[in-house]
């Protein structure tokens, strides 16, 4: 069995729903390849992190739907040649309504999905310091990186955090979506910032950018993790630093992007 393979079988094997041979198959795999078992490792740790946050979040859906049954039954008091016209407004209106909880409940599920991720690669590349491939560091290398994920040429200036050294970037994963992880140091202190470039699940992000705050923070494993909408870009600010200074890096960051 090959990476790719683990990488395609890998929901599957955390959800324990592989055939006997393929779950040994993987699990062979995993004791000569570190990579993989990291990987698989990570992905069951962001998967508990994920139900955990969202159990701990849930929206009240019942009592959007209460509120709107009654409204229903208040149709009664009509006179009976409005009601029939009426019971129709209403059942679109319930309708609307289930499906704008349903659109919040998804959309809140995906935003702390992305919390979590950004945490657990931050993590890795900054506390634990996994061995990755991948981190471009001389700073030649950053920029020629950067020019290429970005539009615009001088996005290493626009990307500046004061007061703080860009010190290497890579690509990551979160979720699937495709980011720029840039670590920031000052002092001994690193502080992690992803970016979604532009024209990435562009419907996603503007869909996002309507239903939260535009910059938004949590205190999660005693790390401030602020993150930042518009309806081009996403970015996720992540470290022990002071929450105002962090959402003033992400407001700046898609300011100039925009």
């Amino acid at each position: 069995m090959l990476c790719d393979d683990v990488n395609y079988y890998a929901p599957l094997y955390l959800s324990g729903e592989l055939d006997a041979t393929t779950m040994a198959d993987v699990e062979k795999h995993m004791q000569s390849c570190s990579s993989c078992r990291l990987f698989l490792e990570g992905e069951a740790e962001l998967d508990s992190a994920v139900r955990a946050a969202v159990l701990a979040d849930t929206p009240q859906a019942s009592r959007v739907r209460s509120s709107v049954l009654a409204a229903v039954y208040a149709s009664r008091a009509f006179e009976p040649r409005r009601r029939a016209w009426f019971s129709w407004q209403a059942m679109l209106a319930t309708a609307a309504a289930l499906c704008l909880v349903a659109a919040i409940t998804a959309a809140n599920w995906r935003n702390q999905s992305y919390f979590a991720a950004a945490i657990k690669d931050h993590i890795d590349d900054v506390v634990r310091v996994v061995a990755k491939s991948g981190w471009r560091i001389a700073e030649p290398e950053i920029r020629a990186y950067l020019a290429e994920r970005f539009p615009n040429n001088e996005v290493v200036a626009r990307l500046g955090m004061p007061g703080y050294q860009l010190v290497k970037v890579r690509d990551c994963y979160l979720r699937k979506q495709r980011y720029v992880h840039l670590i920031y140091e000052k002092d001994g202190r690193q502080i992690s910032l992803f970016v979604l470039p532009r024209g990435r699940n562009a419907l996603d992000r503007l869909a996002t950018a309507s239903m939260f705050v535009p910059v938004r923070s949590r205190m999660e494993q005693g790390l401030d993790v602020t993150e930042g909408d518009s309806a081009a870009h996403n970015v996720f600010v992540v470290g022990d630093l002071p929450t105002e200074e962090a959402q003033g890096f992400a407001s700046r960051v898609l300011a100039s992007l925009s």
